[in-house]
């Protein structure tokens, strides 16, 4: 690319985010929350997800979980019970 990446440190980033399918994914997803209508600003991504789940993931999402991605982990944020 004509981008110098002299001065990025690349260890910052978890392996799965230096993906180029991943990095396509979010940056395409990151443009159209930003030019197009506004989004709640955590609305979470939908592409790109699912990368790492804990043991509990299955038994979360049997229980209504609804999940943010934080550093590649899908966390439940919320229960539909509350």
């Amino acid at each position: 690319t004509s981008i110098d990446h002299h001065a990025i440190d690349y260890s910052r980033f978890y392996p799965h985010q230096t993906k180029e399918q991943f990095i396509w994914d979010r940056c395409t997803e990151t443009a159209m929350k930003v030019y197009n209508p506004a989004v709640h600003p955590r609305e979470p991504f939908s592409k790109a997800r699912n990368v790492r789940r804990s043991p509990f993931w299955e038994r979360e999402k049997e229980l209504g979980g609804h999940f943010m991605e934080l550093g590649g982990w899908e966390r439940a944020h919320g229960y539909a019970a509350n």
